[in-house]
């Protein structure tokens, strides 16, 4: 860990102190036994969790894990193209959203294009995913029908 790893660390506690107030949930600080630090909040009945981690390339990723019920099993990925995503990827088919520019810009694999294809039809969520300059999107079935 850099210098500046740790000064920027410790304000980003702050700040995850800060919004776990304002949330109603509660701050887990980190060290070696407990990982990144994190902020956990229930929202009607889930446990919602904000938290970072280190990749391989030493590049800290804020990451949120959101459960639902996913009763019809859809799953996505979505990731900008020249991404460390995109890189690291093997063998997987795109997924055409039938916009032209987002999908010039994104890669989107899945499991039912119909609903990949409806889902980013939507406006705003092609809006709110261009201003991300990084941006890893997945939504995941657990063995329980779970989904994150």
């Amino acid at each position: 860990m850099s210098i500046l790893d740790g000064f920027f660390g410790s304000k980003r506690d702050l700040v995850w102190e800060r919004l776990a107030d304002e949330v109603g949930g509660n701050f887990f600080e980190g060290g070696l036994s407990f990982g990144e630090s994190k902020v956990r909040a229930r929202v009607d009945g889930w446990v919602v969790t904000l938290d970072t981690y280190r990749n391989e390339h030493g590049t800290t990723i804020t990451r949120i894990h959101a459960p639902y019920i996913n009763a019809d099993e859809f799953t996505f990925t979505l990731f900008r193209r020249r991404s460390s995503e995109d890189r690291h990827r093997t063998g997987h088919v795109d997924i055409e959203t039938g916009v032209a520019e987002f999908d010039a810009a994104f890669v989107t694999e899945s499991n039912d294009s119909d609903k990949v294809k409806k889902l980013f039809a939507d406006d705003k969520i092609r809006q709110l995913l261009w201003k991300q300059r990084e941006v890893h999107v997945h939504a995941r079935t657990l063995n329980d029908g779970l989904c994150h």
